[in-house]
């Protein structure tokens, strides 16, 4: 087959399920995703490779409908959309989004465990503004230290839909994709134009947890994408729940506060009710069904 560029991208958040998405569609028979890594990082890290670099990312594609690739990293840099459109104006984008506090957490975690990150939580938290303000280059400022510019959804999304059309972006939610896997799938392949009846064998098998063989191997995490087999022995590893202490619940309540006004409009341009955000630590299974975002308006 000719080489050939994808025609969806996995856009964000960070610790908000994109792996597992990823995971569960490259099972899909209609379905081909970059054949190296989850994280092409094309569009943001890696754009001075060129266009021909970007193809080659693609060389497995044997005809499939959807062809795609996951890097939750292109909603947060601004001038990623720009680039995206100019590469594959007519794509079809997901944005998968996550408690904004939770994720934050998630992410510090994640930073601890590869050693990115000496300060506890509160104190990184107040240092993001001088240390994002000061960084040296792009990929500290968005990856390492942006806990809470992360959280800030809306003006992400609206920056996406400078460039693509709002029907062309879908958004989900990650206790969607966690509580209710098989109907956010489901949701994932109408979007994409793919049958909705396939159920992939790793559905509901959740992939990059905290304490996961990623953390400690990201040359095994990377195998893992080309190996099925692989695949489901990690998914068997991962922990069912995450192994890092409980968010102080009083910083997250000020945390609450500070995204009440953002995850208001958030919800009102989404036309659906993100209230659970602003709950203290309800479980997730009593969230379930809570709330559901069309794909488009």
């Amino acid at each position: 087959m000719p080489a050939t560029l994808p025609n969806f991208l996995i856009i964000g958040a960070q610790k908000a399920g994109t792996t597992s998405l990823a995971y569960h569609l490259k099972a899909h028979p209609e379905v081909s995703m970059a054949s190296g890594m989850k994280e092409v990082r094309y569009f943001d890290l890696r754009y001075e490779n060129g266009i021909d670099w970007y193809k080659e990312q693609f060389a497995n594609w044997q005809g499939q409908a959807a062809v795609g690739e996951a890097t939750p990293t292109y909603m947060a840099f601004e001038e990623v959309p720009a680039r995206m459109a100019a590469a594959i104006p007519q794509a079809r984008l997901i944005a998968i989004l996550r408690d904004p506090v939770d994720r934050a957490y998630s992410h510090y975690w994640h930073n601890r465990t590869h050693n990115r990150e000496t300060l506890d939580f509160a104190d990184a938290l107040a240092a993001e503004a001088k240390r994002t303000a000061n960084a040296d280059d792009t990929e500290r400022r968005y990856r390492n230290h942006s806990y809470l510019a992360r959280g800030r959804y809306l003006e992400q999304l609206l920056r996406v839909c400078q460039y693509y059309p709002r029907e062309a972006l879908q958004v989900l939610l990650f206790e969607d994709l966690t509580n209710a896997p098989l109907e956010t799938f489901q949701s994932a392949c109408r979007f994409l134009g793919i049958k909705d009846t396939v159920v992939p064998p790793n559905l509901g098998v959740a992939f990059n947890r905290f304490g996961s063989l990623e953390n400690r191997s990201g040359r095994m995490w990377n195998l893992a994408w080309r190996i099925p087999m692989l695949q489901r022995a990690m998914g068997k590893v991962n922990p069912e729940t995450s192994s890092y202490p409980p968010l102080d619940p009083a910083l997250r309540a000020e945390l609450q506060r500070q995204f009440e006004q953002d995850n208001a409009a958030l919800a009102a341009w989404l036309g659906c009710d993100l209230s659970h955000w602003n709950a203290q630590t309800v479980p997730a299974k009593q969230r379930r069904g809570a709330s559901r975002v069309a794909p488009s308006r």
